[in-house]
This record gives C-alpha cells, structure tokens and sequence, in this order.
C-alpha cells in the first residue's frame, strides 16, 4: 500500500483486501491527521468508473455539508456509529444513525450532506459513481469552509440543536 499524509492505495491488479492492521493504521492516521480522519483508497484512480473508500472519522473531525449533482452514495458502517445528516439551506431536514442496527445507507448525493461521529473513532467504507471529476463536489456557501475546523463543529452543534428542539416539538404535537 502507498501511504500519503491522509490516505493510502490499495495497490493489488487481482484483488483488494483491507486487513485488521490496515483498518488500525487508518485509525491511527486519522488521529493524527489535522482534519481528523484517514482513507484507503480501493480504486486505482481518478478515472475508475466506481470509486471506492475505507474511512476512519474522529468524533471532533469537520466535514462540511456538500453535494454531488446525479449521484448515488452508499455508507457502510464497519466501527462505531455515523450520523449522516441531510440539509437544505435552512435546516438539519434528516439524519440517519448508521452503528449497531442501521449498517448500510444508500442515498441521492445530490441533497446536501454531511457525516459526524458520534463514537470517539468511526470506521466506514463510501462508494459512488465515478470517475471522479473536479468540482463535481459542490460545498455548500452557507456552512464554515473545510479548513475552519473549530467554526465549522460549532456550526454542525447548532444545527443539531435547532434539528432536536423541532424534532421535540413535532413529537409534542404528535402526542
């Protein structure tokens, strides 16, 4: 495997296998990443029809909400628990915990999106279309940038606030 400072290749022409040590490495990597997580890398490039990834995500890691126009994703729970949340630009309008029951999530990538751990450490594996072209992601311009790592977890807390407090009060009004 070729390691880079925050993912690695999976470099075999028959077969790709992830090993136990593979998976703690990437853990390890994404705790001492700056954004907090970690990859292997299943497809050979840019240009495979079908990209595919293993993930390792720290509780404090910052993905901004993005979206991919036309495309499928599907997340795969291998440790710990995901929350996937989906957005419009007002509001948190779904989330979905992946971890002990819900093991796999196959969603329209062109809704906004996002993932949070919501265990100290997470490991899942992410597929969609390729080939991978840049500038397909869109990151959304009402959400803290990538690198503003601190604004961005307050930013994902206060939408969780505001998604629980509705979540109460349609709850409420159900009861």
């Amino acid at each position: 495997m070729t390691f880079s400072p925050v993912s690695y290749i999976c470099s075999n022409d028959m077969s790709k296998e992830v090993s136990i040590y593979d998976i703690e490495t990437i853990k390890k990597k994404a705790l001492c990443s700056d954004t907090r997580r970690a990859r292997i890398l299943l497809h050979d490039g840019h240009e495979d029809k079908v990209q595919e990834m293993v993930i390792a995500i720290c509780k404090d890691s910052y993905v901004p909400p993005h979206r991919q126009t036309n495309l499928e994703k599907t997340y795969y729970i291998q440790e710990g628990q995901l929350e996937i949340l989906f957005f419009d630009e007002n509001e948190i309008i779904k989330k979905i915990l992946l971890g002990d029951d819900n093991k796999i999530c196959r969603f329209n990538a062109s809704v906004w999106h996002t993932v949070v751990a919501k265990t100290d450490l997470c490991v899942y594996s992410e597929v969609i279309a390729g080939p991978y072209k840049e500038g397909r992601t869109e990151f959304a311009l009402w959400a803290p940038a990538r690198k503003k790592h601190k604004e961005g977890l307050k930013f994902i807390e206060n939408y969780l606030t505001r998604y629980h407090i509705l979540e109460s009060r349609n709850q409420a009004i159900m009861n």
